[in-house]
């Protein structure tokens, strides 16, 4: 899947297309369509929770990402690919 990033170009297109990649263009700002946003709003929540209670990782960002990074499960990850697979099954059934 590619959003509109200035990454995503007719380079990647073509790369993918010629090595048999099937790849899916979405729209401009769908990030209810990509997994990784669901993981980021999950870490976003970590973040404030910590510092909630720890005020004092704000000095050192560093350690407060990678505390906030390790209460996300590998049960979190999946569950944002299968919320976005049946975003994108309603979609492509239409």
């Amino acid at each position: 899947m590619f959003d509109n990033a200035p990454i995503h170009n007719i380079m990647g297109d073509t790369f993918l297309g010629n090595n048999g990649v099937p790849f899916l263009r979405l729209p401009a700002d769908s990030p209810d369509q990509q997994p990784i946003e669901g993981v980021f709003n999950d870490l976003k929540v970590n973040i404030r929770n910590l510092v909630y209670v720890r005020p004092d990782l704000l000095d050192d960002s560093h350690l407060l990402q990678a505390r906030a990074a390790s209460f996300i499960t590998r049960r979190q990850v999946i569950g944002q690919f299968d919320r976005v697979e049946k975003v994108l099954s309603s979609i492509l059934v239409e």
